[in-house]
């Protein structure tokens, strides 16, 4: 398999993707994070986060293939990126699949007790139900958005990264992918992203459990 052709093919498809949420969400790459935007615009570009995020970790295992986790030694510096300005510092892209919960407990949430109040006090006021059009925060799905930008446009960086992290003895995971679907699969989706998720997922696959083939 021609594996640059491949990687690059995948990178452009992601790109175009990010290219798009960018402009949903109203952010410029190097500019200011964006503050608030509607509830709506929030679920729909989230939606589409997550898948991406775990297509471009299977992209970097892809890229990744065939390196080795270099030798324990001196501490290199973060790879974490900052902006000029404070509070706009772009996180460094999880490189790791989120972990399940195999054993999930219920939670317990305490009651507010017994409701009393006197026949002269007016009803509590009914709590607001959330609407599509309510101003929500956009700062973390901004970060988000420019790591995954970053990671794409350093490929190699990443897969360094990634090494590095796998090389540690600290290191608490030892699969980039968890062993359940990825996050953001949908078994019969027929976007862009899922396609791309499915197909990178096969390809992530092929590379670390026959690492040989090829």
């Amino acid at each position: 398999m021609n594996w640059s052709l491949a990687i690059d093919i995948n990178r452009k498809s992601l790109l175009r993707i990010v290219t798009g949420l960018f402009v949903q969400l109203g952010l410029v790459p190097g500019g200011a994070l964006v503050g608030t935007v509607m509830r709506q615009t929030h679920v729909t570009i989230f939606a589409v986060l997550r898948p991406l995020e775990a297509a471009v970790r299977r992209l970097i295992v892809v890229q990744a293939r065939g390196m080795t986790a270099p030798e324990t030694g001196a501490r290199k510096p973060s790879a974490k990126r900052k902006s000029g300005k404070k509070g706009t510092g772009i996180p460094a892209f999880p490189l790791f699949d989120p972990r399940m919960n195999v054993d999930p407990k219920r939670k317990t949430v305490p009651g507010r007790g017994p409701d009393i109040r006197f026949l002269d006090e007016p009803p509590p006021a009914a709590r607001p139900l959330p609407m599509p059009d309510d101003p929500v925060s956009a700062i973390r799905l901004s970060q988000r958005l420019l790591a995954v930008l970053a990671a794409l446009e350093d490929l190699p960086k990443q897969a360094e990264r990634l090494m590095r992290a796998l090389g540690r003895p600290s290191c608490k995971w030892k699969r980039v992918m968890r062993y359940a679907r990825p996050p953001g699969h949908r078994a019969r989706g027929k976007r862009e992203i899922d396609l791309l998720l499915a197909n990178l997922q096969i390809l992530a696959l092929w590379v670390t459990e026959a690492p040989d083939t090829g």
